[in-house]
């Protein structure tokens, strides 16, 4: 969300820097063990807060999540997971508000943000496959997927709905090791 380094749409560089927000936080969650599938399949709830310390957008995050992950054999596990971010005033000000000289400067329509809500809903999925045999040790294989979907006013802000997409998607493929 930060624009410190290569933003590649002109219009959205021309809007200008925005410095990398720092922010803390913390999360509380619960999780149960052998609900649906079989004795070793988990579902998990949890709740994250961030807040920006830095005064880039001086606001909060807040996102809930819901996870289920099942082993479908010794060697196979597959998780599925349901989240969405909650942002504060700020943090939409900051990154999907077009202020008039913003709206000068890169010709995107003037766009404000002046409440809180929710800014995104995620769905994913991830595979992972043990090289060794046994999911509980050795080497393994995992790739993931993640669709992200902006709502509301961030969907609707020219950043996204003009130059922008509010179908967001994320894939990662990696190799693990469990001792």
């Amino acid at each position: 969300t930060d624009r410190t380094g290569k933003v590649d749409n002109r219009q959205v560089r021309a809007l200008g820097k925005i410095d990398t927000a720092y922010e803390v936080g913390g999360f509380v969650g619960i999780g149960k063990t052998g609900v649906i599938t079989s004795d070793y399949d988990t579902l998990t709830a949890r709740v994250a807060y961030i807040h920006d310390v830095s005064g880039t957008h001086d606001s909060y995050v807040i996102t809930p999540q819901v996870n289920y992950t099942t082993p479908l054999s010794v060697r196979t596990l597959v998780a599925f997971g349901l989240s969405a971010d909650y942002a504060g005033k700020g943090f939409g000000r900051t990154y999907a508000a077009v202020t008039p000289i913003g709206t000068i400067n890169s010709g995107l329509r003037t766009y404000d943000i002046n409440d809180s809500g929710f800014r995104r809903v995620n769905v994913s999925a991830f595979a992972l496959q043990s090289l060794s045999g046994d999911l509980r040790r050795g080497f393994g294989v995992g790739a993931g997927v993640l669709y992200g979907r902006m709502l509301g006013k961030y969907k609707d802000s020219p950043i996204v709905a003009d130059v922008g997409d509010a179908d967001q998607w994320l894939g990662a493929v990696g190799l693990t090791y469990t001792f």
